[in-house]
């Protein structure tokens, strides 16, 4: 299980895609192309990690906004970011293209904490864990995306 630094979802404009980049600690990326019906799924699956986890109750407002601010903070040094983090990638375990997420699955760990695994159709995959504030982050991140997307996804605000 790979412990994450960073993640970032975009939208392509081309693919009509999101991208999802995630940064390990072991200085792996990982990229994801994530479809609307992929969207949907992981949309649902994140909402299911919430309430299993009392995530709604759990995750103040101070907490959520504090996550926002640093969301807005890392937009903003995007390219200092991309800079740093390019200059110490040192491998792609799945090559340099995102690939397509087949299979998205998840469960709750202890204490909060949660483990999602992202699969592509050739059997390579991802699993990663976090606790509420990852989680959280990764809505908002996917929830900003799909709004940039203009896919008119539901989701709980």
């Amino acid at each position: 299980m790979s412990q994450l630094q960073q993640m970032q979802i975009n939208y392509d404009q081309l693919q009509d895609r999101l991208t999802l980049t995630l940064f390990t600690q072991d200085w792996c990326e990982y990229r994801f192309w994530i479809t609307r019906r992929a969207a949907k799924a992981l949309i649902s699956i994140l909402d299911q990690l919430m309430k299993s986890n009392k995530m709604n109750e759990t995750v103040k407002d101070q907490e959520k906004q504090e996550i926002v601010q640093k969301i807005e903070q890392e937009k903003a040094q995007r390219q200092p970011m991309a800079e740093k983090y390019s200059s110490r990638i040192t491998r792609k375990p799945m090559g340099e293209e995102p690939v397509l997420i087949n299979k998205i699955m998840a469960k709750p760990g202890e204490k909060g904490t949660f483990f999602i695994h992202l699969e592509d159709n050739a059997g390579h995959s991802i699993e990663f864990g976090g606790d509420t504030k990852i989680i959280t982050a990764l809505n908002q991140l996917l929830q900003r995306a799909i709004k940039q997307a203009e896919w008119n996804v539901d989701f709980q605000e």
